[in-house]
């Protein structure tokens, strides 16, 4: 942690929170309350009816002086106390709400993760942000709050950050300026509902105001932003059926259209004109999606260049590469985006400047240089994911033998171990692996099953695993292939997920699932309610569509 932080935590944690009279208060030369001068702009034209505080402050009173109520959220973890929280001297007025919140060892595991280890707890235990969800329905679910307020003294400030989104109008986060990582500021993500207004000064404070409180916006900073991203073509090769599938989904919703090659950009073309080394783009006929989707070919290409070209995979990137230099050369720019869906995809760094990273890894590794990045989710499609009650179909699938005939040694070794063994263990659980089948298929053996077993060492993102989740079906990880990765936001110990380091510890976890009938029922439907908490398509076209709003104000290079 750094010392400034270290130091503001003390200040405010290890001294009983005293009774400031308003006049006795220095706001602006306050460290701790410098974000009020920004408030003030806000006061100063707006009456603000109700304000909720994440971390009872020197600066509540404030807050009481100018809006007609305030509550203020203390959340607490086990190892603290609430000797700071002794009641002030506004505490007597009925105008003030104190609410305390006690959280969980899993919320202070998440704390201690990302405030000493500088990492992203979600991608090794996400049990806590289904704590924050619960926290954040509970507050908000009676009360209509103008503003939410975020300094308090856990660290999951970002997660709080993103929670908040839809919920509340007005978000206004304090000490911006530093602790990224230990904050997780990194990781909010600005749906294009909302303004994002940064103000340096100090330790920092950030508003991010939904766009219909203009006179909000003009309050603070003067201006409305203003871009228009209409009717985009954006090029993008079928590498993955179910992500380019999601992907017309996403850009039909925001009122895009996917381009698709069609055969001419294969090398064994006749056709002069850029191509595609890749043979798996053109072994689907993209006719053949039910959704709009504009098929071009190699030469039309040059003629009526797409708005952006995105690099999804290393398969293509230097044959796109190639075409963006050569539109560029024909004075025809187009706006080049990568797109990361495969653990840590090593990308050429110098042309990695927009960034759609869905795996964890690929996302941190340019998080420092990439300028315009989001983590994002692709659109789910729960339609067609419907959860048809708990199973006792006493059957396992993997979905992975596809991927095993062409490489991941380490889970395709550990598979056929797993499959040799639990025959003579579980002789009347057959574990499934089958080959390539219809969509359809594959929800049909989801639904006759009782869970999915995912053994992939290298596993970005995990559509299977999210379908499956869906579908009520838990899945069984190998524990070395999944922490770390972003299937751990919605993978979770004995909720949506029974991880394994050996056999041993697979065979014990099996046996309690097929066992306790009640509980195997349970954790089914856990499993697809969490995942449809977990992922919010329509936020997440809000997050993709501030992306290309913003990518369309990136200069030339």
């Amino acid at each position: 942690m750094k010392l400034r932080t270290l130091f503001f935590y003390l200040l405010i944690c290890a001294v009983p929170l005293k009774s400031f009279a308003h006049e006795d208060l220095s706001y602006d030369r306050d460290l701790s309350t410098d974000h009020v001068k920004h408030f003030r702009q806000l006061f100063d034209k707006i009456h603000i009816r109700s304000i909720v505080e994440f971390g009872l402050g020197n600066g509540t009173q404030y807050f009481l002086d100018h809006c007609d109520t305030v509550t203020s959220c203390e959340i607490l973890l086990p190892h603290q106390s609430d000797i700071c929280l002794q009641a002030p001297e506004f505490a007597k007025t009925n105008r003030w709400t104190h609410v305390r919140k006690m959280g969980s060892v899993y919320l202070e595991n998440a704390d201690f993760i990302a405030r000493d280890e500088k990492k992203d707890p979600a991608l090794l235990d996400s049990t806590y942000l289904l704590e924050l969800k619960d926290l954040c329905d509970e507050l908000l679910a009676n009360d209509s709050f103008d503003v939410v307020f975020i300094n308090p003294r856990i660290h999951l400030r970002g997660d709080l950050v993103n929670e908040l989104f839809h919920r509340v109008p007005i978000i206004v986060a304090h000490d911006t300026s530093y602790g990224k990582r230990e904050y997780g500021w990194y990781k909010i993500q600005t749906p294009s509902n909302y303004q994002k207004i940064v103000f340096k000064d100090g330790c920092g404070t950030t508003f991010w105001v939904r766009k219909d409180k203009s006179d909000v916006i003009l309050a603070l900073q003067g201006y409305l932003q203003k871009t228009q991203t209409e009717n985009l073509r954006i090029f993008f090769p079928d590498l993955h059926p179910t992500l380019f599938q999601s992907m017309a989904i996403a850009f039909n919703h925001l009122g895009h259209i996917l381009v698709a090659p069609d055969e001419s950009f294969n090398p064994q073309s006749s056709s002069q004109g850029p191509k595609l080394q890749f043979n798996e783009c053109f072994k689907r006929n993209p006719r053949d999606y039910p959704y709009p989707i504009e098929i071009i070919n190699n030469q039309e290409i040059l003629r009526n260049p797409p708005d952006v070209i995105v690099i999804n995979g290393l398969e293509v990137e230097a044959d796109l590469l190639h075409l963006w230099k050569q539109l560029k050369a024909l004075g025809k720019p187009v706006k080049l985006v990568h797109f990361s869906g495969n653990s840590d995809t090593a990308f050429n760094a110098h042309f990695v400047k927009n960034l759609i990273a869905v795996d964890a890894f690929t996302g941190h590794r340019f998080e420092e240089t990439a300028p315009h990045i989001i983590f994002w989710i692709p659109w789910i499609n729960f339609d067609t994911l419907s959860f048809n009650g708990p199973s006792d179909d006493p059957a396992m699938n993997s979905f992975l033998s596809l991927h095993y005939s062409v490489g991941f040694v380490q889970g395709r070794a550990i598979f056929q171990m797993i499959t040799a063994a639990a025959m003579q263990d579980f002789p009347l659980m057959p574990i499934r692996a089958p080959e390539t089948l219809p969509q359809e298929q594959v929800y049909s053996l989801m639904d006759k099953s009782w869970a999915t077993l995912h053994c992939k060492e290298y596993e970005g993102f995990g559509y299977t695993i999210i379908e499956s989740l869906a579908k009520g079906k838990p899945v069984f990880l190998k524990r070395s292939f999944s922490q770390g990765k972003r299937l751990m936001n919605w993978c979770i110990e004995g909720k949506t997920a029974f991880f394994f380091d050996d056999y041993d510890e697979f065979k014990s976890k099996v046996q309690f699932y097929l066992s306790d009938i009640s509980a195997r029922r349970h954790i089914q439907q856990e499993c697809a309610e969490t995942i449809r908490r977990m992922i919010n398509n329509e936020h997440q076209l809000l997050v993709l569509d501030n992306f290309l709003k913003n990518l369309l104000l990136q200069p030339e290079r």
